[in-house]
C-alpha cells in the first residue's frame, strides 16, 4: 500500500538519481546537436588491437548502406562474427543484392563469405532456427540457389538445422 509518507520517502531517495540522469541525457543531446560523436565501444587486446564489442557489430552490420559495405564489415571483422552476426549480415546483403547479380569482386568476397559461414557453421553449429533461416534466406538473394558457393552452404546449413 502506498501511502503518502512512503511515496515522499520514495520520492526523496530517487530525486538525486533522476537529475543526474535529466542532466546526463541534457549533455548528450548537446553534444549530438554539436556533432560530436561518442567512440565506439572497443575490447582491448593484450597486444594493444582492438575489435568492437558484438553488439556494436551488429549495429554496424544493421546500419551499413551497401553490399559493399557489409563485405567490408566481414573482411575487417569476419574472424570475431559469430552465427548471429552472419545471420544478420546475409539478411542485409540479401537485400541490398535482391534484383543484382554478383559478379567479378563481388561474386569472389560473396564466395569468401560463404565458405567463411559454412566453416563457422560446421565448427560451432547454431542450434537457433531463425539464424540459420536469415543466412539461408540471405544467401539465395545474394548469390542465387544454384551458386557452386552456396551449395556447400546450404549443406552446412542444413547440417546445423538437424544437429
Amino acid at each position: 500500500i502506498v501511502t503518502p509518507r512512503s511515496s515522499h520517502r520514495s520520492a526523496l531517495l530517487f530525486a538525486p538519481l533522476c537529475a543526474a540522469l535529466r542532466a546526463a541525457r541534457a549533455v548528450l543531446c548537446a553534444l549530438k546537436s554539436l556533432g560530436h560523436r561518442m567512440p565506439a565501444p572497443v575490447r582491448r587486446q593484450s597486444g594493444g588491437a582492438s575489435w568492437p564489442e558484438p553488439p556494436l557489430l551488429n549495429a554496424w552490420i544493421s546500419k551499413a548502406q551497401s553490399a559493399r559495405a557489409l563485405l567490408q564489415l566481414h573482411a575487417q571483422h569476419g574472424e570475431r562474427m559469430d552465427a548471429m552476426h552472419l545471420g544478420n549480415l546475409w539478411n542485409k546483403l540479401g537485400r541490398h543484392l535482391k534484383w543484382q547479380t554478383a559478379s567479378g569482386e563481388m561474386g569472389d568476397s560473396l564466395a569468401g563469405l560463404a565458405a567463411a559461414t559454412q566453416s563457422q557453421l560446421e565448427a560451432h553449429g547454431c542450434h537457433r532456427p531463425d539464424i540459420l533461416a536469415n543466412i539461408a534466406h540471405g544467401a539465395a538473394q545474394a548469390m542465387g540457389a544454384d551458386a557452386p558457393a552456396a551449395r556447400g552452404l546450404f549443406d552446412a546449413i542444413a547440417r546445423a538445422a538437424a544437429d
